[in-house]
């Protein structure tokens, strides 16, 4: 009876101690490293304001994100908040499916520098000469349901021209209840809405 007790006590203090793990100290690990890889990887900067992982409601939200343009003091994308659910139906069809995908002001400055060559081609990595492909497979299954973007800002830039251009795109609203190839809905879909 006693080992049972000490294994019920060590249990739960092991699981205690994943969860403080996994909500105080793994966002700041996930956000140094992101920002350690994206200075090597690319050059440039990443800043985050905050992560948070809730283990319970399966659900992460990120702050204050800010991706450096080339140039370091323009910003190639940031947004407010991310916040992203999953559902628990993605173990039962072994299938990523998304309750909720929100994101708060974000913002893309897109800019054609030459006339093959844009502000995000140091981004993509080069073509690497491989066999010939593999006949295509079945498609992955997921589902990304209530996607809300809100207050969306994206700068279109063709330097590339004699005189340059510039389009840009303000206070962008989208809300799509569902997108995926996945026979899924949640509970309570989200109105369909689109405005710029």
């Amino acid at each position: 009876m006693l080992t049972w007790k000490r294994f019920c006590l060590a249990s739960g203090i092991s699981l205690l101690l994943v969860m403080l793990f996994i909500i105080v100290i793994l966002p700041g690990i996930i956000s140094d490293r992101a920002s350690s890889w994206i200075a090597e990887e690319t050059g440039r900067s990443l800043e985050i304001e905050s992560i948070n992982i809730n283990p319970f409601s399966l659900s992460v939200e990120v702050r204050k994100l800010q991706l450096s343009d080339t140039d370091p003091t323009q910003p190639f994308v940031s947004w407010d908040l991310l916040s992203v659910s999953l559902s628990m139906a993605s173990l039962y069809h072994r299938a990523p499916i998304l309750d909720e995908l929100r994101l708060d002001n974000p913002y893309i400055h897109l800019e054609r520098l030459t006339a093959d060559r844009f502000n995000f081609s140091d981004l993509i990595p080069e073509k690497e000469t491989t066999d010939p492909a593999e006949p295509a497979g079945e498609p992955t299954r997921f589902s990304i349901n209530n996607l809300s973007i809100s207050g969306g800002q994206v700068d279109l830039i063709d330097s590339s021209l004699k005189e340059q251009v510039q389009h840009t795109i303000r206070d962008l609203q989208l809300v799509l209840p569902t997108i995926g190839n996945l026979p899924y809905m949640v509970e309570n879909p989200a109105r369909p809405r689109d405005a710029i």
